[in-house]
């Protein structure tokens, strides 16, 4: 174990410095390798950081395990300084602490009572719905339709699977088909290749 005396050079090998004095602690000078000296702890009635180190003073024959209250002193290294805001101060008490964790939610409230609700079925009622979502009703059957209707509004029978719109007075059907051929009427030029029609076309050839 290597030793050195105030004002010697740095030892180059671990060991303790001597001279030190009952209470005093080591503590490092700088970066170096083996490069501490003895250190003493500010002495009560001192001010924060005198020293340069923190410290914590207990009073005599403060027994931790104990019950009861007793004043402690902690004194901050040099350099550090207490919160200045009155939040930080106050971060301590259980009120400041419920105070801060409902601020963080703040808006919380006034966001769940827009919310949309569930009805017993888990769906949104349709009343809660934006207009274009239920503009598409469903009846079993053409006779089911509500009278009067609503303009706006399509109207599916699920027995014929047609469409119908409300014309404020009656239901018209709107159908993206006919359904077969014979629903569409015959035009001018277009005409429909009949029997007939083909034996004259045939025979003026």
């Amino acid at each position: 174990m290597g030793y050195y005396r105030p004002g010697d050079s740095a030892q180059t090998q671990g060991g303790l410095p001597i001279d030190g004095l009952t209470g005093q602690f080591l503590a490092k000078k700088t970066d170096s390798d083996f490069d501490v000296e003895w250190a003493s702890v500010p002495g009560a009635g001192g001010s924060p950081g005198a020293a340069g180190y923190p410290s914590v003073e207990v009073p005599t024959g403060f027994d931790i395990t104990g019950s009861g209250t007793a004043s402690v002193v902690i004194r901050f290294a040099t350099g550090y300084s207490l919160p200045t805001s009155a939040a930080q101060q106050a971060w301590s008490t259980g009120a400041e602490q419920a105070a801060a964790a409902t601020a963080a939610v703040a808006g919380l409230t006034p966001a769940l009572a827009s919310k949309a609700d569930l009805d017993a079925s888990g769906r949104v009622p349709a009343a809660q719905l934006p207009g274009y979502v239920d503009d598409v009703l469903e009846f079993p059957n053409f006779a089911a339709f509500p009278i009067p209707g609503e303009t706006g509004k399509l109207y599916v029978s699920l027995a014929s699977n047609r469409q119908y719109r409300w014309s404020g007075s009656t239901y018209i059907e709107i159908n993206p088909s006919p359904g077969s051929t014979d629903g569409i009427p015959e035009g001018s030029v277009n005409l429909y290749f009949t029997a007939a029609r083909g034996v004259a076309a045939a025979a003026s050839w």
